[in-house]
């Protein structure tokens, strides 16, 4: 990646979140690294076609396993200049099933969702199911193919 591509890459992320992430700018140094991140960046989180309060509320729900405050700080911050109450950010810390009867409803509203087709984004329930299973697949990914199969 040459010195223009890096400008251009870190331009694009700061243009696109208002800064430029703290975790990247030790890569710099290391153009393999760096290129990696904003790749990494700039695919998975910037051009995501997920909604915007969805894909942060997944990476809030997520980033509580990294064991890393950082990214949960951020990603909350991010949800409360969308919107979303302090109440409702602290609760996505509780919204993972603890059963297999939850982890079976979480699978019959996905499937649901998927036969009836459209809109889901306004659906909160739709939602709690996504991040829920998001989770569990996270965190357990020997269980996603219980998901495939359902």
């Amino acid at each position: 990646m040459n010195h223009a591509i890096f400008s251009l890459a870190k331009t694009e992320i700061i243009k696109q979140l208002g800064c430029f992430p703290a975790f990247i700018a030790p890569a710099i140094k290391s153009s393999l690294i760096y290129q990696s991140l904003v790749q990494q960046t700039l695919f998975a989180y910037i051009n995501n076609p997920l909604p915007a309060q969805f894909k942060e509320k997944l990476f809030v729900v997520l980033s509580r396993y990294f064991g890393i405050s950082y990214f949960t700080i951020c990603h909350s911050c991010t949800l409360r200049s969308l919107g979303i109450s302090a109440t409702e950010i602290l609760a996505l810390e509780i919204q993972y099933p603890q059963s297999e009867l939850e982890v079976a409803a979480d699978l019959e509203i996905l499937r649901q969702q998927w036969l009836r087709g459209g809109e889901w984004q306004q659906d909160s329930e739709l939602e709690i199911s996504l991040l829920r299973c998001s989770s569990l697949i996270f965190c357990t990914p020997k269980r996603q193919l219980i998901c495939q199969s359902s």
